[in-house]
């Protein structure tokens, strides 16, 4: 017989199929039972929170209903979910943004990937890069290289959370890239993107003005305060260098992308606000990235010289807010670039220093040069070495040092590979996505960025844009011409 539940009024439609009779159908009605499992409901979803308060304390039980919601929202609907994984993806740490220790395994990344790998399955959704197999195996053995070498330093021990996360992170980064863009609808996948990246550059952009002014900080921030010194200004990034850099790689792209879905003013004003951030920031090496991302625009885009006209205008705006407004971010630059003058290292923030022993860390492990010594073994051989657990601020020699030259190699490749990949897309995502692409190889030979970074989480979904965005002649099948048809000879 078919009877209806007591949760019926709450799940609408659920009928269950069943030859015994409701539990106790011999005391009570059905209506009695149904206010009886209302009431069961009602207690548990009273005393849930309760329970949380007690058990993880107020700020982090806020975190974790948040994260509930947020999870909710994303199954709710494929642009929202979209929206905020972009969000959420590049953030270093969203426990010390809001000044909680995050247990392990709620990182809201992780918990949206999880999401997103179910509704994939569920919907049938399918692989974006299927038909790009030397992606996904350079991808492939980039992670793959990345356990080995994690192993090597980690795997001898007990593993520890922050170790683990170590290993996680670059796989869960991929993995939120491509679902975050697998799930759009194609027709609005590059509106979606554009707005999304367009309006979450400028809420980083906004934090980190709004802290300059004293009227934002975070834990972590003020914690780190002396030791952060010039580079605290970094908003919601936390530290100016991981802002500038997000900024620096990932303007461009959203501005060409936000031109090309007719959104020129939001397009414009992302365009011009990463001038006054980046100088906030103080992250010199993400400025020579955006210099240099300006003149890879100006040789990707020669269309009408829409690109090279960009780049002046950016220039020309620079010019401007240098002389005016941002003159004294601009003095305490200089005056940083002059007290440094007369000595090399200094003027690289110590980088000189560190890459001079990179050579010898590599001479003195077993087939360094070949194999490298392993995740993170060059900040313990710094440790020894220079007195302190320096990282090689230099993603090349980070490839060198964790898996050595296979490493390096594979990485390179990796970056290639997305080149020729953008080269089949729509002209809009393939200017965007190489043009992300020559400010991270840029930015990767002073700082530790690299594809598999939070800081350049974005480029996973610029990718998987570009290899679903095909071209028009691409996706038309090509049309054989028909044969002439034999025709009788005239009859005489």
């Amino acid at each position: 017989m078919s009877v209806k539940r007591p949760w019926a009024p709450l799940l609408p439609g659920l009928t269950v199929r069943s030859s015994y009779r409701p539990l106790g159908s011999g005391f009570i009605g059905a209506r009695g039972r149904q206010r009886a499992w209302q009431f069961c409901l009602c207690v548990m979803l009273c005393a849930a929170p309760v329970l949380l308060v007690a058990r993880l304390g107020m700020t982090l039980t806020l975190f974790v209903v948040l994260l509930a919601i947020a999870a909710a929202v994303a199954v709710a609907s494929p642009v929202a979910f979209a929206v905020i994984v972009l969000a959420v993806a590049p953030l270093p740490d969203v426990g010390a943004l809001v000044g909680v220790s995050v247990p392990v395994g709620f990182d809201p990344v992780t918990l949206l990937v999880a999401v997103g790998a179910g509704m994939a399955l569920q919907r049938g959704v399918s692989f974006p890069f299927r038909n790009e197999p030397a992606l996904v195996w350079l991808t492939c053995l980039g992670l793959g290289l990345l356990a080995i070498s994690w192993f090597r330093t980690y795997g001898q021990a007990a593993a520890t959370a922050s170790s683990l996360a170590l290993l996680v992170k670059p796989a869960i980064i991929v993995a939120g890239g491509v679902l975050a863009v697998q799930m759009l609808p194609r027709t609005r996948l590059e509106e979606t993107l554009a707005c999304a990246l367009g309006a979450i550059l400028l809420v980083i952009g906004l934090s980190v003005a709004l802290q300059r002014l004293g009227l934002y900080t975070t834990v972590a921030q003020e914690a780190n305060a002396e030791k952060l010194q010039l580079k605290q200004y970094g908003g919601v990034m936390i530290s100016g260098n991981d802002a500038g850099a997000i900024v620096a790689v990932f303007t461009l792209p959203a501005f060409v992308l936000l031109r090309s879905v007719g959104r020129p003013m939001l397009a414009a004003t992302v365009l011009l606000a990463s001038v006054p951030v980046l100088l906030i920031t103080m992250a010199r090496a993400s400025m020579i990235a955006l210099v240099c991302g300006l003149a890879a625009l100006a040789v990707l885009d020669r269309r009408a010289a829409r690109g090279a006209r960009v780049a002046l205008g950016v220039v020309g705006a620079a010019a401007i807010w240098t002389a005016t407004i941002g003159r004294p971010q601009v003095d305490i630059l200089v005056t940083n670039l002059q007290s440094t003058s007369g000595d090399a290292n200094a003027t690289l923030s110590g980088r000189s220093v560190i890459w001079d022993e990179v050579p010898r860390f590599l001479h003195q492990a077993d087939h360094g040069w070949l194999v490298g010594g392993g995740l993170d073994s060059f900040k313990t051989y710094a440790e020894t070495a220079l007195g302190n657990a320096f990282a090689t601020h230099n993603a090349y020699f980070a490839y060198l040092t964790n898996g050595g030259a296979i490493m390096l190699v594979a990485a390179v490749a990796l970056l290639v590979a997305m080149w020729n990949a953008a080269g089949r897309a729509k002209e809009s995502v393939r200017v965007a996505l190489r043009t992300a692409l020559i400010s991270i190889a840029v930015l990767g030979l002073s700082a530790n960025v690299d594809v598999f970074t939070r800081s350049a989480a974005w480029i996973w979904p610029l990718a998987a844009a570009a290899v679903i965005m095909r071209r028009s002649v691409d996706l038309i099948p090509p049309v054989r011409a028909a044969r002439p048809r034999r025709t009788a000879p005239p009859c005489d």
